[in-house]
């Protein structure tokens, strides 16, 4: 079990992914204000985070399961997220901004290209029916928490056939003290 499944739980992990595939990977800030508010998510604390722990959690769990972006779809090199920071691909190090490209010099048409181009890259993806490293991930986790619940469902059903037993054996006590008074 990695540091990132003892962190933070699988569900978290899988509603990350989707809101990624789903927004972008330039829109962290969305994403950790939609993981907030997630009524799935209303009881793990660890769901409270910045715009770069998202992202930064994102790469890791990429990185996790040997999966590589492609900078072109991702914007991961190159991009800023809503905070200014950075990120390089390779090593996953968060970077401030420069004086030159600080985060007031970026307008709304550059960002606004940046999602058109995440936009485009996806819709390439799926009319050549692609798997993207990001689709790739959350079907890696949806497998997993899928299990997971499965698993959960078999505890369930061996304690409620436990307890099922031992009311019968109550019951049936109860009945032959009943017949021998």
């Amino acid at each position: 079990m990695s540091n990132i499944d003892k962190e933070y739980p699988l569900v978290l992990q899988l509603i990350l992914a989707q809101l990624v595939i789903e927004q972008g990977t330039d829109a962290f800030r969305s994403i950790a204000e939609s993981l907030e508010r997630h009524p799935m998510l209303q009881n793990i604390p660890e769901r409270k985070m910045t715009a770069t722990k998202c992202r930064s959690l994102y790469l890791e769990m990429i990185k996790k399961e040997g999966l590589e972006l492609n900078s072109g779809d991702t914007g991961v090199n190159s991009s800023r997220d809503s905070e200014g920071s950075s990120i390089n691909k390779e090593s996953g190090v968060s970077h401030s901004p420069s004086p030159s490209l600080s985060s007031s010099s970026t307008t709304p048409s550059s960002s606004s290209a940046a999602a058109t181009a995440t936009a485009t890259a996806t819709a390439t993806a799926k009319k050549k029916k692609m798997v993207t490293p990001e689709l790739r991930l959350a079907q890696i986790l949806y497998m997993s928490y899928t299990e997971e619940l499965i698993q959960d469902m078999h505890q369930d059903e061996t304690e409620f056939v436990t307890t099922y037993r031992e009311l019968e054996d109550l019951q049936r006590q109860a009945e032959a003290l009943k017949g021998t008074e």
